[in-house]
């Protein structure tokens, strides 16, 4: 029996792992799209400020926009690698391309943990870790089960 195999009317435990992945990184893409979407001043505010801090602003937002693309991505692929799984296929390499792209998409989270306050750090580190080591934990149990 493999990692991948469940008993009767339970999914296999690669399945449970990938379907929450998928949806830890779709609930991740669309916090960051809500943040786009919100973040910094209202036109009327904006008329009146410099435009080194306009710059800060748009920046954080094209970052955030990026970060719903590669959110919406990663829950894709743990998706596909989800529904692999239950239908009894492989899914082992949608799992490893979630999960090096997972570990790939710290390098766009960094800006965004330099530039938060203390909490929101903790925050972001914490979602990081549990989202890379589980993607990484995921894709070894979503071994080829043939």
């Amino acid at each position: 029996m493999t990692s991948t195999d469940a008993r009767p009317g339970r999914l296999a435990p690669a399945a449970r792992a990938a379907i929450a992945l998928a949806a830890l990184w779709a609930t991740s893409a669309l916090c960051w799209g809500a943040f786009a979407l919100t973040y910094g001043p209202t036109t009327e505010e904006a008329a009146g400020s410099d435009s080194d801090d306009l710059i800060g602003y748009t920046f954080a937002r094209v970052l955030a926009g990026a970060l719903v693309v590669a959110g919406g991505v990663l829950a894709t692929l743990w998706l596909a690698a989800f529904l692999r799984i239950r239908s009894g296929l492989n899914g082992d390499g949608h799992a490893w391309a979630a999960a090096v792209l997972s570990v790939l998409s710290v390098v766009l989270w960094l800006p965004m943990i330099l530039g938060a306050s203390l909490p929101w750090d903790s925050v972001f580190v914490l979602f990081l870790g549990a989202a890379v080591a589980g993607g990484l934990r995921a894709a070894g149990k979503a071994d080829d089960h043939r």
